[in-house]
């Protein structure tokens, strides 16, 4: 695909325009923007609990540059979720008070003393917040404040994203969220404060457009983000704000979208929410699955309503409360006035896979049970940015309750802290030995205990979706060299209320330790040769079918806890149990069978 050229010529014409607000809005977006929402619509329900979020904003002091961590980061997003928030509320309501506050937060954070470039996310989600900031409040600013903020976007942000020593940002051709976050705020600030060294801005722009497909390249083939769900809120929110502010500047997005699996992406969101309404959380992701807007533009810009019906009952259902609601102003920009009711039929598959870097695959009885079966499992390799020891490792949820669970994202901060090496992907990396990642804390085989090869893949390898009995088969081969020749694990969502587990062994080494592991947050009892799971009045039976010489093993969760290892996040697991299947010496060709039963029948 050819990159289209970005002219300076059409740039001059952006930076002539009057009218405003206009960055990332298209026709109906401006609408929606400038026009009220209507009591008793999904956006009217969204403008209600905006309006709390911009009361809880007034009762506070305006945000002051405070490095934490080392980082600006949490000030930069806050200052996004401020103007956003009451940028909105003064064109949806005309009420002074929030106007007059965006403005009050928007020049605090352009007098900040510099954005921390050392930490160049902390400069992308601050220059976001001055660029949306800048346009959207335009009305309300007087000519020396807006100085100071196109001021603020070049000095502080936009002049280290191209130096003038010819230095290049490791980010600008990577394949990971950075790329899509940098690139979209130096472009949005670009697009709004240009006209100051146009030749500077144009090829911020143009470099964006170069270098997002290193990016967009992993949604390929089928839109599974490789970072999983967390990351993909935050990375594809981004690259939507890319695609949406080149649009209302040039009159298309440049190319950015047309990348295979991108649009897919939206099915992935909705596959990897269970029944429950949380996330299949592998990797580091949160269980809680927030309100994603971003969602609401896929489903808009491709006329896709099932993808916005999942954001529409969380809005409905509870207050976001999380990483990304610094966004949830965008979702009364995106959302459409009229949405199908909360529970609708679903069209999308029962049984789903998709390849790509981090492969998985999804199984569940029905989209509109809450308590109904999901079962995944996922291949891919370790070493994916954010990724953990859990290739080949499987999920299940029953009843509205998480049976066999992932602990999802750590606490970053406290583990930088702590000295703890987080971001090397090494094969000897203290990641490793980290409680959330380490392979130990995974429903997985381990092999001696060991740490898998790192960089080794694991893909599906056959798939039968269609069937009554859906099933996908992973080859983990690759993962323990020298423990054996071949491992493959098959995943089976069974009629008879029962997940099959099957382990197929080959040429497994004398003298390997061998134990089929799971974490869970059910209490474990083990009851004759079976291993039985309670949880709110409900019971998972573990029966394995071999007949293999074995036994079972269980210890709490804490026994793998580090002094460097930190409480979780808000959301995910953080008490728990590690129920173990140990097995006796195992002839070289082998072949594990475990049901996991759903239930006393």
């Amino acid at each position: 695909m050819s990159t289209p050229v970005i002219s300076e010529s059409k740039l001059r014409e952006v930076w002539n325009r009057k009218e405003s607000p206009w960055l990332c809005l298209d026709e109906d977006s401006r609408r929606q923007l400038l026009s009220p929402a209507k009591a008793g619509t999904a956006r009217g329900r969204m403008l209600v609990m905006l309006r709390e979020e911009g009361n809880l904003i007034l009762g506070q002091p305006v945000l002051t540059r405070e490095i934490k961590f080392g980082h600006l980061l949490a000030t930069s997003r806050r200052s996004l979720q401020r103007i956003l928030t009451l940028s909105v509320l003064h064109h949806q309501t005309g009420e002074s008070c929030w106007g007059r506050r965006g403005v009050e937060e928007l020049m605090a954070l352009a007098e900040f003393e510099d954005w921390h470039v050392g930490h160049f996310l902390d400069v992308a989600e601050a220059c976001t917040a001055a660029a949306l900031g800048l346009n959207w409040l335009h009305d309300l600013l007087g000519v020396e404040q807006k100085r100071k903020v196109r001021e603020a976007i070049w000095q502080k942000a936009l002049r280290h994203s191209l130096p003038e020593d010819g230095y290049v940002h490791w980010w600008v051709s990577s394949d990971n969220n950075w790329n899509q976050v940098c690139h979209a705020g130096m472009v949005l600030g670009a697009l709004v404060a240009g006209d100051q060294e146009p030749d500077l801005a144009r090829r911020i722009i143009q470099r964006a457009v170069e270098n997002i497909g290193s990016a967009a390249s992993v949604y390929a083939p089928d839109g599974a983000y490789p970072e999983g769900p967390t990351y993909w809120a935050y990375g594809t929110t981004y690259h939507v704000l890319l695609a949406a502010g080149l649009e209302s500047a040039l009159g298309h997005d440049a190319g950015v979208t047309a990348f295979p699996g991108f649009w897919e992406s939206a099915a992935y969101m909705q596959q990897v929410t269970t029944p429950s309404g949380r996330f299949y959380n592998y990797s580091d992701c949160r269980s809680p699955r927030p309100l994603m807007p971003a969602l609401l533009w896929f489903a808009r810009q491709r006329n896709q309503p099932a993808w916005a019906e999942q954001e529409l009952q969380i809005m409905m259902e509870q207050r976001p409360r999380d990483l990304e609601a610094r966004f949830y102003a965008l979702g009364l920009i995106w959302m459409p006035e009229e949405l199908p009711g909360t529970n609708p039929t679903q069209t999308a598959p029962l049984a789903w896979s998709a390849d790509g870097p981090n492969p998985i695959a999804v199984m569940r009885r029905s989209w509109t049970d809450p308590g109904g079966v999901f079962a995944a499992i996922k291949g891919g390799s370790c070493s994916i940015n954010h990724g953990h020891a859990d290739v080949g490792a499987f999920f299940l949820e029953w009843g509205g309750l998480t049976w066999a669970s992932e602990l999802g994202m750590p606490e970053y901060s406290q583990l930088l802290v702590n000295k703890v090496d987080l971001w090397n992907r090494g094969q000897d990396s203290d990641r490793w030995k980290v409680l959330h990642c380490r392979v130990q804390t995974h429903n997985v085989l381990l092999f001696d205990q060991a740490t898998p090869r790192v960089e080794a893949r694991a893909e599906i390898v056959e798939k039968d979706l269609d069937s009554t009995e859906p099933s996908v088969t992973v080859d983990l081969s690759a993962l323990f060299p020298g423990k054996h020749c071949g491992h493959r694990r098959r995943l089976t969502l069974g009629l008879d209320e029962v997940v099959k587990v099957v382990d197929e062994l080959q040429g497994l080494r004398a003298g390997t330790e061998l134990i089929w592991n799971m974490l869970t947050p059910a209490r474990p009892e083990i009851v004759g040769e079976e291993l039985w799971l309670h949880q709110e009045g409900k019971i998972l039976r573990l029966i394995a079918r071999d007949r293999l010489d074995s036994r079972w093993n269980i210890f709490p969760l804490d026994e793998l806890r580090q002094p460097f290892d930190v409480v979780n996040v808000e959301g995910n697991l953080d008490q728990g149990w590690i129920v173990q299947r140990v097995f006796a010496p195992l002839p070289p060709e082998v072949v594990l069978k475990m049901e996991l039963r759903l239930g006393l029948s």
